[in-house]
């Protein structure tokens, strides 16, 4: 009885052991997959460590290239300020030649305009010259009359007064040369401002 009992327990014993060995087996096998995976996850952060530090040197590098481009950058932006305030220079200059050359075309029409009345004015009617009083035979005859300069000419005044000089008006000959002179002030104002577009340019 007593030993039919103790086959008993062994044959229990063994059975539980039996299962103990099979799941002792599995982790080791599973151990042994841990161990290749340290292996390999020992390489990835390796690989990770190397990319870490690439990505340290690239950002030192992206702030060294941030700070060149930086200032030149601002040297640019200082040369296109410099720039505008020139070209507003230019253009306040140009705004003040165009008002200059307004004026003096205004000008100069307003000359050619007398000008013109006086070239379209008639002729005056010439007049009968005085018929000198008959003289003995024996004076001596009149001298012929001189012509009288155009810039002097005289008009002998009735009843023994002073000879009074008679004006003459300017003709379209002499208003020319003004004309002229305000043309050529105006393309010289002209050529100037074109002048300094070019130099700022």
């Amino acid at each position: 009885m007593s030993t039919t009992l103790l086959v008993l327990l062994d044959l229990c014993l063994a059975g539980l052991v039996i299962p103990l060995l099979i799941q002792m087996m599995r982790a080791n096998r599973a151990l042994a997959i841990v161990r290749d995976g340290k292996a390999e996850f020992s390489q990835l952060v390796g690989s990770l460590a190397e990319a870490v530090a690439k990505a340290d040197i690239s950002i030192n590098t992206l702030k060294a290239s941030a700070a060149e481009y930086d200032g030149t950058l601002q040297k640019q932006i200082g040369t296109a300020r410099a720039l505008v305030d020139e070209l507003q220079m230019i253009n306040e200059s140009a705004n003040n030649l165009a008002s200059r050359l307004e004026r003096a075309t205004d000008a100069s029409r307003g000359m050619m305009q007398p000008t013109q009345i006086i070239a379209e004015a008639p002729a005056p009617a010439p007049q009968p010259m005085p018929q000198p009083a008959p003289q003995h035979q024996h004076q001596q005859a009149a001298p012929a009359p001189r012509a009288v300069p155009r810039a002097a000419s005289t008009v002998p005044a009735r009843g023994g007064r002073s000879p009074e000089p008679i004006r003459i008006e300017p003709t379209l000959e002499e208003e020319a040369p003004r004309e002229l002179k305000a043309r050529s002030a105006a393309e010289r104002e002209l050529y100037e401002a074109i002048e300094l577009l070019r130099r700022g340019s």
